[in-house]
């Protein structure tokens, strides 16, 4: 699917299933008013069975209060097919998307969900392929590596797809996965020849994969680029992120960390700081200074780490659109979801975060390529090994 001039992503982590079909239908209503864009919501669910509007109660082989002993839900939607399994370990996506506006009927939908899937276990060496009619989802011979199951409701979409990265299989010994007997269930990480990268990146690679994000181009994101650009020049590590405001750029940053000896330099604190000090000599009190970051968009090279996504959630930044993942220290998804804060999207989280919108994979190609030349040519600046000292006898 071509989605990206009208696309929001929403990388929202572990989500209770009752929670995030909450969150569908109130999305749903929204795109159907026009009140919001196309919207894909990446995430995991704990263990969770589902039945769709084609279940038949034999293809649930243990009583309810047996699933409840294992850990897990139960419950009944309005989606497609029959029964599945929902778990950690397995990369979901849920878009929730006007099929009219961009131009696709209900069959090439399912089968851009479908090949979405085949591209992802092709780069890992998976050869997987379209179910057979009466099967549907994704399979490696005859074990199904990821489902499908939609529902469609004055041309939006909800509900979607579930790939399974490395979950427990265990847990579908309980049921006849979408009502199709006699065949096995299989994961990326048993049929993949090679290792895998975390949960979070495979993630990244399936919404490129169905979006086509990485296609994607952004003039801010080429600002973004520029500041990275700088910081490599300077021998920092290539990442920058400008801060916009009603389609202007009013603060940017690069990173300066080796330069200032302080970690915290990072490119988006830099930013930040410039915008406090030219708010606070401008006398806004902070409930000012709150406002006008609500209604700010950051654009940074590389997802935001843990330290700086907590800050742009605390000061309620409207929205973050980043180019590569940061799956050792990302914040957005990668690690941790501090995007996923005190908003109407889930229940409140505490801690006096807002939350914000986030959106990856935007000129991804670029934003890794100046990331690898630095790493190629050394760090002159890295602490240099202790060497043991020799003691002559």
């Amino acid at each position: 699917m071509r989605l990206q001039r009208c696309l929001e992503v929403w990388k929202m982590g572990l989500v209770n299933y009752l929670d995030a079909l909450k969150l569908q239908e109130k999305l749903v209503a929204n795109r159907k008013l026009g009140k919001i864009p196309n919207v894909l919501l990446s995430l995991q669910h704990p263990p969770t069975y589902t039945l769709g509007k084609r279940r038949t109660f034999h293809n649930l082989l243990v009583s309810e209060s047996d699933l409840q002993s294992l850990g897990a839900e139960l419950h009944y939607t309005e989606r497609g097919g029959d029964i599945t399994f929902h778990g950690p370990h397995q990369a979901i996506l849920y878009p929730i998307i006007s099929l009219r506006e961009i131009g696709l009927g209900a069959r090439k939908y399912v089968e851009n969900l479908e090949m979405a899937m085949i591209n992802l276990a092709s780069l890992y060496g998976v050869q997987a392929e379209a179910g057979k009619p009466g099967q549907t989802g994704i399979w490696v011979e005859d074990r199904k590596i990821g489902a499908i199951g939609v529902r469609i409701s004055s041309g939006i979409t909800s509900h979607g797809l579930a790939f399974n990265i490395n979950p427990d299989l265990s847990y579908f010994r309980h049921i006849v996965p979408c009502g199709i007997a006699d065949k096995g269930v299989t994961s990326l990480r048993k049929e993949a020849d090679k290792e895998l990268p975390a949960d979070g990146v495979i993630h990244e690679q399936l919404m490129a994969t169905s979006t086509g994000k990485d296609s994607t181009t952004s003039p801010f994101m080429e600002l973004a680029l520029e500041q990275a650009k700088f910081a490599l020049e300077n021998l920092e590590v290539p990442v920058g992120c400008v801060i916009v405001e009603d389609g202007k750029v009013i603060s940017s940053g690069s990173n300066r960390t080796t330069e200032t000896r302080n970690a915290s330099r990072h490119a988006e604190l830099e930013a930040i700081d410039v915008l406090l000090q030219q708010w606070q000599s401008m006398g806004f009190s902070p409930l000012e200074v709150a406002e006008k970051f609500s209604k700010c968009d950051l654009y940074v090279t590389c997802e935001p780490c843990i330290m700086c996504a907590s800050a742009l959630s605390i000061l309620g930044i409207r929205a973050v659109y980043y180019g590569c993942a940061n799956d050792k220290f990302g914040g957005c998804g990668s690690i941790l979801s501090l995007h996923v804060g005190s908003s109407d999207r889930l229940p409140s989280k505490g801690c006096g975060q807002k939350g914000f919108m986030c959106t990856g994979g935007i000129m991804v190609s670029e934003a890794v390529s100046l990331l690898r030349t630095f790493y190629d040519q050394g760090n002159p600046n890295a602490p240099k090994p202790h060497r043991p000292v020799r003691i002559s006898q």
